[in-house]
């Protein structure tokens, strides 16, 4: 399962994001396990899911008492780059949105999932709700997210190479399969209620 979470503002703990070359926050980045924020991220998601952080505010901040601006556009922009611009871009089965400012930047922005879940959560670094049975509450509703199935299309791509692509996720219903593999290509089916191309699942032999 792919998780991202949204969090408020960076802080540049001991300069080692600046000292990196960024001279703000980067788009995206693997939360530190062992920080509070993300021992607490890892803990809600369970072992096998995958984690990426961004953040509703551009800056970098010196310490965690300081807040940047929030910027709707940017957060949308990062999470199109998670999501779909890149090469290795992947769908977002969850998106954690953490804490007051960044749901607020999130619903500004106007952002919407492909094929997602949204759950609104406080902060992880926040000191008032995360109680055990509010943790244990908290991590069963992430857990629980259903990801579509994957099956694997071995009608081959273009270039007659076939790459064993995993689940065929559309940008939508009728629009065609992703994967441009010879037997898809130019093919617009409906999405089945498993959000599943039915002529993907027809050359998988189900």
């Amino acid at each position: 399962m792919n998780v991202v979470a949204v969090l408020e503002t960076m802080w540049d703990w001991r300069q080692q994001t600046s000292n990196a070359g960024y001279s703000e926050a980067p788009r995206f980045f693997r939360i530190n396990p062992k920080n509070y924020s993300g021992r607490r991220l890892y803990k809600l998601i369970g072992p096998d899911a995958k984690l990426l952080v961004t953040n509703a505010c551009r800056e970098l901040v010196t310490k965690p008492s300081q807040h940047g601006k929030p910027d709707p556009q940017w957060l949308a922009d990062n999470l199109a780059e998670i999501e779909t611009r890149r090469p290795d871009s992947a769908p977002i089965h969850v998106l954690l949105v953490c804490g007051k400012v960044a749901q607020q930047t999130f619903k500004d922005s106007g952002y919407k999932l492909k094929h997602g879940k949204v759950i609104e959560i406080p902060h992880p670094a926040a000191r008032g709700p995360w109680n055990k049975e509010f943790i244990e509450k908290t991590a069963r509703q992430i857990q629980r997210v259903k990801v579509p199935a994957l099956l694997r299309c071995p009608a081959q791509i273009q270039g007659g190479v076939c790459q064993g692509f995993e689940a065929c996720y559309h940008r939508g219903p009728g629009d065609p399969c992703p994967y441009e593999c010879d037997a898809c290509k130019d093919v617009s089916p409906d999405l089945n209620d498993e959000g599943v191309c039915e002529n993907c699942r027809e050359h998988d032999g189900e």
